[in-house]
């Protein structure tokens, strides 16, 4: 009779055991997916933060970049890109020497220059937006 009961008790046991084993591994998977979701948000959160600094930044250094292309477009034009009057009486002088009225060549050397004037904004332009 002795044998029955203890059987029955390490049955009981067991199930007990069993029991116990599974509520907590079912405490521990609720504590894990419950760690999940809060670093899930915390990620989020996070990352959305330091996308709303870096637009910012973005911003910033966009005004930044577009006052002083603006600076340097309102400024007086470099000296070697303004039109002298040495090169136009150069170029009336030997207009001759060239297809073209005098008014061509004159058209031709502001032409030039302007060239010359976009030319160094679009490089100004180009180093200001380098990424």
């Amino acid at each position: 009779m002795m044998v029955g009961k203890e059987w029955a008790a390490i049955r009981i046991q067991t199930a007990f055991r069993g029991l116990l084993a599974r509520r907590g591994l079912r405490a521990l998977r609720a504590l894990v997916r419950l760690q999940a979701i809060v670093r899930g948000r915390q990620v989020r959160k996070q990352a959305a933060v330091t996308l709303r600094c870096m637009q910012a930044l973005v911003r910033v250094q966009a005004r930044v970049m577009a006052q002083s292309v603006n600076i340097s477009s309102e400024q007086n034009i470099p000296d070697h890109l303004q039109i002298l009057p040495d090169s136009i009486k150069k170029a009336e002088e030997g207009w001759r020497e060239r297809r073209g009225t005098v008014e061509q060549v004159r058209t031709k050397l502001q032409m030039r220059q302007e060239g010359d004037i976009e030319r160094e904004r679009a490089i100004s332009y180009s180093i200001f937006h380098r990424v």
